[in-house]
């Protein structure tokens, strides 16, 4: 049986070069020669095929406005994302950036990750600042903890490592943090309840929640039997 005819891949090179150079992506390329010209080709062939003809990947340009860096800053101040969740979520805002010149940015309006001793001293510092001046007015960091506080800084821009943020914060709330370790050691008491049926327990199990799979489930409160249980998608 005679072998097929081998293609000529040069008729499609204006097109596939074209492709390559916007940006679009190999799997992207294929698909689009199947559909449009009903040409078939693996991701690997045309990778081949590209570096045979010495076509470069020329990746556009960012241009950084400062619209740009404002929504950069959010991101990661107000919503405390990665590099790489960050170009995610330009993506989808129709910006094509990389995870480098995202560093970048960050580092031009001084957004860092790691602190040198200079860099976390004035940040430590401006901290003290903010304490100092909402303790003469609202003190609302003072009811909060880490998790929360460390939240409510970010919201502000300030940037500061957790364990530093503790530090300040005990300086200025010590008392605070011992009302809370006090209440966190006392023991539970124990309790009873007259008979079965008496209250039923309710409870959920959140950690499948996030795959959209749901767990709840009630119990006697005197026989421990479980009196229902529910597994969904939703409840």
């Amino acid at each position: 049986m005679p072998r097929p005819p081998r293609l000529n891949w040069e008729q499609h090179r204006p097109q596939i070069t074209s492709l390559y150079q916007s940006g679009a992506t190999s799997q992207a390329i294929t698909s689009y020669l199947l559909d449009e010209t009903g040409v078939s080709m693996t991701p690997t062939h045309l990778r081949r095929l590209l570096q045979s003809w010495g076509v470069p990947r020329q990746r556009p340009r960012t241009e950084v406005t400062p619209d740009l860096k404002e929504r950069i800053e959010a991101l990661f101040f107000q919503h405390a994302l990665t590099d790489a969740e960050i170009v995610k979520a330009l993506e989808q805002e129709g910006t094509k950036i990389s995870s480098r010149k995202v560093q970048e940015i960050r580092w031009e309006i001084g957004l860092y990750r790691r602190h040198n001793a200079e860099q976390l001293a004035t940040a430590m510092a401006e901290v003290r600042e903010f304490f100092e001046g909402e303790r003469t007015t609202t003190n609302i960091v003072r009811h909060m903890g880490y998790r929360s506080l460390y939240v409510h800084m970010r919201q502000r821009f300030f940037n500061i490592p957790r364990d530093s943020l503790r530090a300040v914060y005990a300086e200025f709330h010590e008392d605070a943090i011992a009302h809370r370790r006090a209440r966190a050691e006392r023991k539970r008491s124990g309790w009873t309840v007259p008979g079965p049926n008496y209250i039923w327990s309710v409870d959920g199990y959140c950690k499948l929640e996030y795959f959209g799979i749901e767990i709840y489930a009630g119990i006697d409160a005197y026989s421990r039997y479980i009196t229902w249980f529910y597994i969904g998608v939703s409840a």
